[in-house]
């Protein structure tokens, strides 16, 4: 048999989700398996953009001990933590790798790079992984599987596709008029390279939004001893919540017998929050509760109670399930206690520029005449475009004109299999085009943290060899 037989898998996107399942693909395969891994940008190869930082005061959201990369070996994280403690302990940001320890962002960047170089050394020998710095921006599916096309002119041929394409850039507020778009002060994407500008001479800025990128923000500033004053503004007016001791309950919603609404989750959570015993005041035990059942909760809502749950209660969720360390909560109080950092509760009415200036009319929630504010820079830390039917991607604008993929039905994502296939215009699960992580969150929601991606990552890649043919030449490596 030639060599150009031996199966092929494409994995669009090199960062976290992607590597994942490389990692995988490796370690799981048994026959010849050639894995093509195509990555635009170098500097988020295996870290994406969450792992990708620079900065020691950048922390994980979640303990050591619940960051493994696969779900099969709960501790692999902590181990290899505890094996690399010496490059990873930066005081005061990191004191020790213990289970409950908050290891920096980047070190766990350090971590998957290396899960995806011992995966090369411990899986099959028989299985090759090229590594491609390019874009693809087309995708055409043939008889044998799919063409991709990528941005600089090189064509793959691929048997089976995965899109780990991550988290898109945030979208612009609305408001009045656009004329910030183009403006050097206002940062439209705060990972972008324009992010990198000097903040020498900046006295004030603000930040819309108030999720963990405004936190990061937040902390870079501080780590560069920035001194000017910070405003912080979201539709919600919340502040990050921080984690702390955790009296486990068992789930306590029924969400099988009977038709659930948004109004009924709600009800019955306040109540366990007012009766006395382990529920009451224990709002970080009642969501965690909820967290390994959040597939299957999410899909029993009717679509009318998702829509209700993304228009009242997406922000609270986010706020009380995103939570911060309290070495990085004590920093945000301190500033909020000192004036240097004010939450707002509102949106951005307008910009307006003007001899260096922008002057920002805000919509304060709860008072009848809007704010202005006159800063220096503004900032757009309102986290990832999440409707697909915005994005103006080259890769989705393709698959949605060839009908190849389609937005869920609450536009959160693509619409797709259980096992992650894609769904075409007329519903069809695909047989080539597969996908994990963010663009299945309108589809199962909880979909974008460590424990939901290391699991999608392992189930992908075994149904995915199942399906190779066994009768493959073994690859000249």
């Amino acid at each position: 048999m030639p060599a150009s037989s031996i199966p092929i898998i494409a994995i669009v996107g090199g960062g976290f989700s992607g590597s994942l399942v490389a990692a995988q693909l490796l370690r799981q395969s048994s026959q010849p398996i050639i894995i093509k891994l195509i990555e635009r940008n170098p500097h988020f190869l295996h870290r994406g953009i969450a792992y990708s930082t620079h900065s020691s005061s950048h922390l994980l959201n979640v303990p050591a001990g619940n960051m493994s990369a696969f779900p099969d070996d709960p501790g692999h994280f902590l181990r290899w933590a505890q094996t690399h403690q010496a490059t990873l302990i930066d005081p005061p940001w990191v004191m020790d790798t213990l289970s409950n320890s908050f290891i920096s962002r980047r070190g766990y960047g350090q971590y998957i790079s290396w899960v995806v170089e011992e995966s090369l050394k411990v899986g099959n020998p028989n299985a090759k992984l090229d590594i491609i710095q390019d874009e693809v921006v087309k995708i055409t599916q043939t008889e044998t599987g799919a063409t991709l096309s990528l941005l600089g002119s090189e064509q793959i041929q691929a048997q089976k596709v995965i899109l780990a394409i991550g988290n898109f850039p945030p979208a612009d507020p609305p408001v009045s008029e656009n004329v910030h778009l183009n403006n050097p002060n206002y940062v439209s994407n705060p990972w972008s390279t324009e992010s990198k500008m000097g903040w020498d001479h900046v006295e004030s800025c603000l930040i819309v939004g108030a999720g963990l990128t405004m936190v990061d923000w937040v902390l870079s500033l501080v780590d560069n001893n920035y001194r000017g004053k910070i405003h912080v503004i979201s539709r919600r007016g919340l502040s990050p919540k921080v984690h702390d001791k955790v009296t486990p309950v068992p789930l306590w919603l029924n969400y099988s017998d009977q038709p659930i609404t948004i109004r009924s989750i709600v009800k019955q959570f306040r109540t366990l929050m007012i009766t006395p015993g382990p529920t009451k005041n224990n709002w970080r035990g009642l969501i965690d509760a909820l967290r390994p059942f959040s597939k299957e909760i999410w899909q029993a809502l009717s679509l009318p109670e998702q829509r209700r749950f993304l228009r009242h209660v997406r922000s609270f969720w986010d706020n009380h399930r995103h939570r911060i360390s309290s070495i990085t909560a004590d920093i945000i109080s301190d500033l909020e206690n000192n004036g240097q950092l004010t939450f707002y509760k509102g949106r951005v009415e307008s910009f307006e520029v003007s001899n260096g200036k922008v002057k920002v009319v805000i919509r304060h929630g709860g008072q009848k005449a809007n704010k202005t504010l006159i800063v220096d820079r503004v900032l757009n830390c309102t986290g990832g475009e999440c409707d697909y039917r915005k994005l103006q991607h080259p890769l989705i604008k393709d698959l949605f004109i060839k009908g190849l993929a389609h937005p869920d039905a609450i536009g959160f994502g693509l619409s797709v299999d259980s096992n992650g296939a894609l769904l075409d215009r007329a519903a069809f699960k695909s047989s080539v085009i597969y996908t994990l992580g963010p663009p299945q969150k309108g589809t199962f929601w909880e979909t974008t943290a460590v424990p939901e991606i290391r699991g999608q990552a392992y189930r992908l890649a075994k149904e995915l060899l199942k399906m190779m043919p066994s009768d493959a030449v073994t690859p000249s490596l």
